[in-house]
């Protein structure tokens, strides 16, 4: 990081890193940074929703892959990590009223 000190992905690249290494503390110090300075960075936004539902808090990681999944780039990637934490979260899913002809682009769900 020392070569890019302001560039988001790459310190959200390393918290990934240290998360997978068990350093979450660290991780989430530099998630948290991130996420001050860009709310609406998206891979420190799912790099905190990784790290809340891998350190055993996915109800706290639910609104970090709402934001995620709010970007219709990055939708169909998450819908699946989105869906395996509201079930480790105990929540509810409902598929929201789609047209019979809407592709995964359109695809939306309601949290309940």
């Amino acid at each position: 990081m020392s070569h890019a000190p302001d560039d988001a992905n790459l310190q959200a690249a390393s918290a990934r890193c240290l998360r997978q290494l068990g350093e979450h503390a660290e991780a989430r110090r530099i998630l948290e940074a991130i996420l001050q300075r860009q709310p609406d960075q998206f891979a420190a936004v799912l790099g905190m929703a990784e790290l809340l539902r891998s350190g055993g808090e996915p109800a706290a990681a639910i609104p970090f892959y709402r934001r995620a999944v709010a970007d219709d780039h990055q939708q169909a990637l998450l819908l699946s990590a989105t869906l395996l934490t509201l079930a480790a979260a105990g929540r509810a899913i409902a598929p929201a009223h789609l047209p019979p002809d809407a592709g995964v682009g359109h695809l939306r769900i309601a949290i309940a």
